[in-house]
């Protein structure tokens, strides 16, 4: 589950936040996730993750968004979606060229409620 090493930078940048803010726990996280991953998988891994941390318990709202990805061997658009990777990989449905996604800029932070 590549989630995982994502989610954990996500929680620690959270925290990070947290002291920076002089703030103790978080109610709710609003965040910007790519269509490549799995949203429940996410969550799952979330609610694991936040365990014993500043995030245990928050509320975890998601807004997706597609990602587009234009073949450089035929040109073809297509929207990536989750069930459409092999691990990491996209193969384009045009002309079958395989390339690796990038799923770390698909994580946004929007918003953080936190709570002293």
């Amino acid at each position: 589950m590549h989630e995982l090493s994502i989610i954990q930078s996500l929680i620690q940048t959270v925290e990070a936040r947290l002291a920076e803010e002089k703030a103790a726990r978080v109610r709710s996280i609003r965040i910007r996730l790519g269509e490549v991953f799995s949203e429940d998988a996410f969550r799952q891994a979330f609610d694991m993750l936040a365990q014993g941390t500043a995030l245990e318990g928050a509320r975890l709202e998601v807004e997706s968004i597609e990602q587009r990805f234009a073949c450089p061997g035929c040109g073809g658009e297509s929207i990536v979606r989750h069930e459409d990777l092999l691990g990491h990989m996209f193969v384009c449905p045009r002309c079958g060229r395989v390339e690796e996604m990038a799923e770390h800029g698909d994580v946004e932070i929007l918003e953080i409620l936190a709570e002293e």
